[in-house]
């Protein structure tokens, strides 16, 4: 395989040779018996990093071959958005405006209602970027308002914290040169992220997702328990609106996960747009809680909108491309309807059904009678 780097360390593990592979097979003579260590520094950009492997040169004086075999890279993600059901607040507007909902109404009569958000890493190795994005549709068409966010925990995130954005309407226009990457500053190690080939792609902050427009809520939030970010604390004008909220990580192992019931990411109805839920806390784990994004909804849900919301989550391993990056994305929708009112008792329509049915009792009276009389001999 081409364009690995590769060391070969002796048996008082001091560097013998250095080299990048390729094509053709790497000599190195006048091995003295002993115990040796081959270690990849670097893998080609698509393969992962092999495991270290340590092998004995026998005293044969017979050449003796070793190999190394690198796993190709395919990264795999999920998300996955469920919903409450609200209760319209709207005079006289009802639930369940297009006959699809799967769950109870919420009880309250403010408009409160939640979603959750759960994601996860379904490759077989780990990544340098895992981002999950909310984006506040709901919000953006004004039907609804963010309340706020309850933080995910999550099993397999390397480094234990996360960072936490938002995104306004109408954009903020101040240029601020946000410090937080989760990427570059998680503490984990990857020499493709300081190539020139990454850099060109990506840029010097080596990030897939575009930032441009986002603004940094809170840095270091613990991905070990779960902390609520309220929209009050960002003191925003009256006239702002929170209209995104994403989630970063930086390095995320193979198992990452925020909900780790395994037969819940193949159920048939994942990615269903009623993916409703009666109560969004009942449904989160102990050892792992997807986000809960509270949101509240207003006047302007009616039966001519609606309530859509989405989510996707991106993944990035080597600076991205082929089978090294993926995307995923999860929406839910609701609607409201007004009561189909029927007619009173006193209408035109069953004063003249009233009025059918009492002609049509009195002519069967009337030839019931005419059989009753006997018949003239």
């Amino acid at each position: 395989m081409k364009g690995a780097q590769l060391t070969l360390y002796g048996p008082d593990k001091t560097e013998i040779d250095s080299w990048t592979s390729s094509d053709k097979p790497h000599r190195i003579e006048h091995l003295a018996p002993g115990t040796y260590s081959l270690r990849e520094t670097m893998s080609p950009r698509t393969y992962d990093l092999a495991e270290e492997i340590t092998f004995e040169i026998k005293d044969t004086g017979e050449v003796q071959s070793v190999a190394m075999k690198d796993a190709p890279i395919e990264i795999k993600g999920q998300v996955d958005k469920r919903q409450e059901l609200v209760q319209p607040i709207g005079k006289g507007l009802l639930a369940n405006g297009d006959g699809k909902n799967r769950a109870a109404m919420q009880t309250n009569t403010d408009g409160l209602f939640s979603y959750t958000i759960d994601a996860r890493n379904d490759s077989a190795t780990w990544v340098d970027e895992f981002t999950i994005t909310d984006d506040l549709e709901c919000a953006k068409d004004g039907t609804a308002r963010f309340v706020s966010i309850e933080t995910p925990v999550a099993i397999g995130d390397l480094n234990g914290l996360c960072n936490v954005w938002y995104r306004t309407t109408p954009l903020d226009s101040t240029d601020v040169d946000e410090p937080a990457n989760a990427t570059l500053d998680d503490g984990h190690e990857n020499p493709w992220l300081e190539s020139d080939e990454v850099k060109e792609s990506l840029g010097e902050d080596c990030r897939l997702v575009d930032y441009d427009g986002w603004h940094l809520w809170k840095a270091d939030v613990s991905t070990t328990e779960s902390a609520t970010l309220e929209a009050k604390e960002l003191d925003l004008a009256s006239n702002t609106v929170v209209t995104g909220i994403r989630i970063e990580y930086g390095a995320v192992a193979a198992d990452f996960t925020t909900r780790s019931d395994t037969d819940s990411w193949t159920r048939d109805d994942l990615k269903d747009e009623h993916d409703d839920l009666d109560d969004a806390k009942a449904i989160l784990g102990t050892d792992a809680r997807g986000a809960v994004v509270h949101m509240q909804a207003t006047s302007a849900y009616t039966p001519q909108t609606a309530l859509t919301n989405s989510a996707r989550v991106d993944l990035c391993r080597n600076g991205g491309g082929d089978k090294l990056e993926s995307h995923d994305e999860d929406s839910v929708i609701q609607r409201c309807t007004l009561p189909q009112d029927l007619p009173a008792t006193g209408s035109a329509p069953i004063a003249a059904c009233i009025t059918a049915l009492l002609t049509s009792g009195a002519a069967a009276l009337w030839f019931a009678r005419l059989r009753s009389i006997p018949k003239k001999r």
